[in-house]
């Protein structure tokens, strides 16, 4: 196969992809519902997780985690494409 047959074939190719991002988006919602149903029938949830809300530090764990969350998300999005390689930044996290 020569250059320009090949650049016809791509060009015929027609299908349009989902962005990752709206596919990640999607499948969010549905995977928290899983992982905070699979944690209470495994674990159980405390029974003073109200109260212990009014504690400063741990209303700071769940920041923490979900700050946490997001980043990784942002990072999985980003390496999801083909240029996102050299875009990432770790330092953050």
């Amino acid at each position: 196969m020569n250059t320009e047959a090949l650049i016809r074939a791509l060009a015929a190719d027609g299908r349009v992809h989902r962005p990752p991002a709206r596919l990640m988006a999607a499948g969010l919602p549905l995977a928290l519902a899983a992982g905070a149903i699979g944690l209470w029938l495994t674990l159980g949830f405390r029974d003073d997780l109200v109260a212990s809300l009014s504690v400063p530090q741990s209303v700071l764990r769940f920041l923490l985690a979900g700050a946490a969350g997001l980043a990784g998300l942002r990072i999985g999005l980003v390496l999801a494409r083909p240029e996102g390689r050299g875009l990432v930044r770790f330092w953050p996290l």
